[in-house]
């Protein structure tokens, strides 16, 4: 699994061709397939909980197709809030320009890989199967109301609105601490706080705490 894991994120870095990174996108392609297929959820969560023990030592120089496979499996699994909070962390650590870069580049792709999922959230909330199926944390709700509401997001509320306060619906999130005044945009309700105790709170002005803190991480370092 390790040396899998190795293959698809071009481990160790400085021994990278053009050999090593039709290999590594083969193999994520395999794996995006597999994710897919019944019985495959074990695996398929090693190889999630093994990329994310390692990111620290691949992100930085990480290609588009590894950082898209980690966001898959994550939202496979509901752990995509732990995606998230990964890369912040990283942001923060960050000791040289290129490094930075590097996860900034993450920071994209991420926020990219959510707005694409507006492609598999729209069929969910009218009725349809998604694409992505999970009997355990995929199964649970934020609530019906969120559902409909994301459905319509196309990505977080921050992105278009920054701090600006803006009357929109929005959540608040028991298990992450945003309380009261504090809370997330429909979309980072549904996505980066899936399985958590998430409740609605009221239709007002506000702006997504949730995507300030990505924001903020980015803008320090």
């Amino acid at each position: 699994l390790s040396v899998l894991v190795e293959d698809i994120c071009l481990l160790p870095k400085g021994h990278q061709n053009s050999e090593d990174m039709e290999l590594s996108q083969n193999m994520a392609r395999l794996v995006s397939y597999l994710v897919s297929i019944p019985g495959t959820s074990e695996g398929c969560k090693s190889i999630l909980i093994e990329m994310l023990h390692k990111f620290d030592q691949w992100a930085s120089s990480a290609p588009k197709h590894t950082i898209k496979l980690v966001c898959l499996l994550a939202s496979r699994f509901g752990s995509l809030d732990e995606v998230g909070k990964t890369i912040v962390s990283l942001l923060q650590k960050a000791t040289d320009d290129s490094e930075l870069s590097g996860y900034v580049d993450c920071v994209k792709d991420f926020f990219a890989f959510l707005v694409s999922l507006d492609e598999i959230i729209k069929p969910a909330a009218l009725g349809a199967s998604s694409p992505i199926r999970d009997s355990g944390n995929m199964k649970q709700r934020v609530e019906k109301r969120a559902t409909s509401l994301v459905a319509e997001s196309r990505t977080c509320s921050f992105v278009e609105t920054g701090e600006g306060f803006t009357e929109q619906h929005w959540y608040n999130c028991y298990t992450c601490g945003l309380l009261w005044d504090k809370g997330c945009c429909s979309l980072c309700a549904r996505v980066c706080h899936q399985g958590h105790d998430v409740g609605y709170s009221r239709k007002s002005s506000f702006f997504c705490d949730c995507g300030a803190e990505v924001a903020t991480a980015v803008e320090e370092n």
